[in-house]
């Protein structure tokens, strides 16, 4: 089962909807960062598996998710509402199929499924595989600042 990394910091408002539209067969896995708004308790009460992270970043989020995974193959997404938890079958599909070990979305409308976004290099997948798991990856989707969500194979 594909596992979903979700780093939260104050989504009470999103969580509902996010954890709503995650396809059948991914299990969430929330990371509360530090919230004061009950989103831990509201994603625990959804079903979401919730680990905190008391160290305040995004990076120090994904990694706890990272931490807790144990599925073959691990998601993240940003969990305010700005992505289509949808998307990630089609980013999954390009790991099952064999043709990435890593796979990145991002937010902005330019850019094709298998083609990467304008501007971005192969050295942009460093942080997302510090082990050196992603010998192929591709990126699609919507030009914006980071890659907001990524999908890869543990293995």
């Amino acid at each position: 089962m594909p596992e979903v990394i979700l780093p939260v910091l104050d989504e009470a408002g999103a969580i509902p909807e996010v954890l709503g539209r995650l396809p059948a067969g991914y299990e969430a896995i929330v990371v509360d960062n530090g919230s004061s708004d009950g989103s831990a308790e509201i994603a625990a009460g959804l079903g979401a598996r919730v680990v905190s992270e008391p160290r305040r970043g995004f990076g120090a989020a994904c990694h706890a998710g990272l931490e807790a995974a144990t599925g073959e193959f691990v998601c993240m997404m940003d969990c305010d509402g700005s992505l289509d938890p949808g998307e990630l079958p089609r980013l999954l599909a390009l790991l099952e199929q064999g043709e990435a070990d890593l796979a990145l979305g991002a937010g902005g409308p330019c850019g094709a499924p298998g083609r990467p976004m304008p501007g971005s290099r192969t050295s942009a997948s460093r942080p997302c595989c510090a082990e050196g798991r992603a010998s192929r990856f591709t990126t699609w989707g919507r030009c914006g600042p980071h890659a907001a969500s990524s999908c890869w194979a543990s293995g």
